[in-house]
């Protein structure tokens, strides 16, 4: 086992990771940034501010050209760093919680709706991001369905939610 070393010690501290571009990228809620680490010498390769903007401590998605992070729970933030660049690009106001995203090739997906501990029979929608931040689509879930799960695994997007006894498997096309 080795220690990466990628924020100060506290609260908020290295929250969810994902792979993309040779890299393991982790949102830090303490430093409201997303931190890079080269894979194969596990050194830090940057840490991508986003500027007061959120705080990019939820979920995490690689697509072909971008990285997506979610902000934390109290946020309605997503936000999509430049990995050529390693900058924050883009900003969205999703109109609800976001918890965890998953990356399909050249988009994003990720579910907002309500606070899953303060307002869980808000509205759920099911929404979905070109990666240059493009809204395609946005599916009515109804209301009740916060954000949960997504991963996309076996031709299909599959969703749940914290407060619904079942999950959602949307079968997406070949590529």
């Amino acid at each position: 086992m080795k220690r990466i070393p990628i924020t100060r010690p506290g609260s908020s501290g290295a929250q969810f990771a994902t792979t993309g571009f040779g890299s393991v990228w982790v949102g830090v809620g303490n430093n409201a940034s997303v931190v890079r680490v080269d894979a194969r010498s596990d050194k830090v390769l940057a840490t991508i501010s986003f500027h007061d903007q959120m705080e990019p401590c939820g979920g995490v998605a690689a697509t072909s050209r971008a990285i997506w992070v979610s902000e934390c729970l109290d946020g309605n933030h997503v936000g999509r760093i430049d990995p050529r660049t390693n900058t924050a690009t883009t900003v969205m106001d999703t109109g609800g919680r976001v918890i965890w995203m998953a990356g399909d090739h050249d988009t994003v997906w990720f579910v907002t709706g309500g606070d899953p501990d303060y307002s869980p029979n808000a509205p759920g929608y099911l929404v979905h991001v070109g990666d240059d931040g493009t809204y395609l689509h946005r599916y009515t879930l109804g209301d009740g369905f916060t954000s949960g799960s997504v991963v996309i695994a076996f031709g299909s997007l599959w969703v749940s939610s914290s407060h619904k006894p079942l999950i959602l498997r949307i079968p997406l096309p070949a590529r």
